[in-house]
């Protein structure tokens, strides 16, 4: 005869039935939690992102034994916004520089672009024959060097003149020696009526290297661009014998 065991009765020789299981919480979304919240601490938001992410895959993972879902939720988002604050923070100076830099390289272009053009209606004047010097051009009315006035006063700032590369606004421009107070070195060619032979052959350069990427530089056919300090200083060493007194060569940026 089989005995029967009334509801909510144990058999006699059943196994004891196991107590439900208690999640445990994550360790990880804590860890994540607390590092956001240290965003004062260098790389601790990242940390916690980094940490909340991985919790949340444990988590996701483990079927109800481990929890902390919403610590480590908060954990990416806290390590995520203090993680894209503090790049913003450091790349900006960068981004500002880089920005600065361009502006100072094309505005120095430009002053090259002007004198080129000064240079140019000279040179149509003259029978094709190149101005002996920059200070020519300004006293003849080719070049306004200023932002009003044909001519720069004694000690005029450097960064009103259309002679000065606006990275080197610690020079001044002097009156009377424009040429040697200039950010830029002109060299004057021998046989300038061979424009297709020497249309090539740099005319104009700036003194010193001021700019990351290289030297901006005037060429015989009245175009601008930047070189390499060593391509230009080779293009010009190689051109040597067509200028009418060696040329000087562009140096490396002053420290």
């Amino acid at each position: 005869m089989t005995n029967q065991v009334g509801p909510g009765r144990q058999a006699a020789g059943d196994p004891p039935p196991l107590a439900p299981l208690t999640p445990r919480t994550s360790g990880l979304a804590v860890a994540s939690l607390v590092c956001a919240l240290f965003f004062f601490v260098p790389l601790a938001p990242l940390v916690g992102l980094i940490l909340g992410i991985i919790a949340i895959v444990k988590i996701s993972g483990s079927k109800g034994a481990m929890k902390g879902f919403g610590l480590a939720a908060a954990g990416v988002a806290i390590g995520n916004f203090f993680s894209l604050v503090t790049a913003v923070f450091l790349l900006t100076p960068f981004s500002a520089d880089a920005d600065r830099e361009a502006r100072n390289a094309g505005t120095c272009r430009s002053n090259l672009k002007q004198i080129g053009l000064a240079i140019g209606m000279y040179e149509s004047d003259y029978d094709e024959q190149m101005p002996p010097d920059i200070e020519t051009l300004a006293v003849e009315g080719y070049l306004k060097i200023g932002a009003d006035r044909g001519m720069v006063e004694e000690n005029a700032p450097a960064g009103e003149t259309v002679l000065t590369c606006p990275s080197r606004l610690d020079e001044q421009l002097m009156s009377g020696d424009l040429d040697g107070t200039s950010s830029y070195y002109y060299a004057q060619l021998k046989d300038p009526q061979h424009m297709e032979r020497l249309r090539q052959t740099p005319i104009m350069w700036e003194k010193v290297k001021s700019h990351r990427k290289g030297v901006n530089a005037l060429f015989a056919d009245l175009s601008v661009r930047m070189e390499p300090l060593d391509v230009l200083r080779g293009r010009i060493e190689q051109n040597a014998g067509l200028y009418v007194k060696p040329p000087v060569l562009p140096e490396a940026e002053q420290k």
